[in-house]
């Protein structure tokens, strides 16, 4: 009946983008082969292999009165010509769309988000070891004017979880609760309850009800975006030690000139994946918090994540760079394998001819296993050479180096990866900057 059920909402939410009037849409797609000097990234006799990569996708982005829309859908398929893995098909999905029935008062949430992640973070990442996870997401809300500049916001949801190789499949109930005191337009404050209730479809997984009391606090302006969440979380399992946690949130947001920002986040509070999955999409980040990094082998138990990132932007046309620094700790309550990560991205786009441009992307991860007394020091660099053969269609060629250096000799390897390929990717792709910063006080 599901399988029905999604197709049907998607195909009425094409219609309502039919109508509408201001919608942005971009496509792109592009075909590479990939040579990998070691595919199966071992220390000793590695495999080289030729892949081809082909893959398509859209970016929807609709601001109507009647539907907001936020789509960004890509499907890939990786063939492996020695056949060293089977060919593979991999989904990802971030979509957000609203149907408001009363116009600032009653709406309808339809929430999809679909990745492809390591089946446990603590093994190599080969083809073998990931696995789609989705999230989907129905339900109304409401909000009702209690006086000039306060008002009351109320959500339900009804959630499925779905695991495509683990056994950690679940549905869930998630109702909100929301005060607001406005002091001005961009600045309010918001006393919040959340209750979510999980029921996992395998007996041998505990099912937990999980509550939290907090207040926020949002303040905007042309330049600066603050926010602040703080309060208190209690997780009840079916059978087992309760947890109980403090819940803590803060994001800084400067706009140090028209294309240079600046912005500061902090976490820390109880979590579980399925809520990652769906946080690390509302957020706008090059690099998913958790859910790329949180063995998933674990799902099925909560943990306590805190996490602080600093990112820096800078877009001075045509030229544009990023930088992030994070540092994470991610504790379980009922499993193994604690996970303490520092990361440092970068990457830089420039020209260097009239048609002509390079990126340089490079990415390290310094990450502690303490449960298994085990450390790895992860390298990623490429350099990407784009070359425009007209407006919308670009020649692509790239060259990388992947390394992990363990103190597990096992999972120590090299691999450097040569590609060449071709894209056709529309203005409306390159130009739509898609916004899913989490509100304060907002659903996870």
């Amino acid at each position: 009946m599901q399988s029905f059920i999604k197709p049907l909402i998607y195909m009425i939410l094409l219609i309502f983008t039919e109508w509408a009037i201001a919608t942005d849409f971009g496509f792109e797609a592009g075909t590479f082969l990939e040579n990998n000097t070691n595919i199966n990234l071992v220390s000793d006799s590695p495999v080289e292999e030729t892949v081809s990569r082909s893959y398509a996708a859209v970016r929807i982005i609709e601001l109507g009165p009647v539907l907001e829309s936020r789509i960004d859908a890509r499907v890939t398929r990786n063939a492996y010509r020695q056949d060293i893995y089977p060919v593979g098909t991999v989904k990802t999905l971030d979509a957000l769309n609203t149907l408001f029935f009363i116009p600032k008062r009653l709406s309808f949430n339809i929430d999809d988000h679909l990745a492809y992640v390591p089946i446990d973070a603590s093994a190599l990442l080969l083809p073998d070891n990931q696995q789609q996870i989705n999230l989907f997401s129905i339900g109304p809300s409401l909000i009702i004017d209690i006086g000039p500049v306060d008002y009351i916001e109320a959500l339900y949801n009804k959630q499925k979880y779905y695991e495509q190789v683990t056994i950690y499949d679940n549905k869930r109930d998630l109702a909100s609760a929301r005060l607001v005191h406005k002091f001005e337009r961009n600045n309010e404050l918001g006393v919040n309850y959340q209750y979510q209730n999980t029921n996992f479809e395998d007996e041998s997984v505990q099912d937990h009800k999980r509550s939290e009391l907090f207040f926020s606090y949002l303040y905007r302006s042309l330049t600066d975006r603050y926010s602040l969440e703080a309060g208190k979380t209690s997780v009840k399992f079916k059978e087992g030690v309760n947890v109980n946690g403090n819940k803590f949130r803060l994001n800084l947001q400067r706009q140090l000139n028209r294309g240079d920002s600046l912005q500061l986040s902090y976490r820390n509070e109880l979590s579980d994946v399925a809520n990652e999955l769906s946080f690390t999409q509302l957020i706008s980040s090059t690099r998913p918090i958790v859910v790329s990094s949180v063995p998933l082998s674990n799902t099925g138990d909560v943990f306590r994540i805190n996490t602080a990132t600093l990112d820096y932007l800078s877009r001075s046309y045509p030229a544009q760079l990023h930088m992030g620094y994070t540092v994470e700790k991610v504790d379980y309550y009922h499993t193994p394998n604690d996970q303490e990560d520092n990361r440092f991205s970068m990457d830089y786009t420039f020209p260097v001819l009239e048609r002509m441009s390079l990126t340089a992307l490079y990415t390290y991860t310094d990450r502690n296993i303490p449960d298994l007394s085990r450390q790895y020091h992860i390298s990623n660099a490429r350099l990407t050479v784009n070359y425009s053969i007209s407006r919308d269609l670009f020649l692509s060629g790239y060259i990388g180096y992947e390394k992990n250096d363990s103190s597990d000799p096992l999972y120590d390897y090299r691999n450097n990866l040569y590609g060449i390929g071709i894209v056709y990717q529309t203005e409306k792709m390159r130009s739509i900057h898609l916004d899913r910063e989490a509100m304060p006080g907002g659903i996870q």
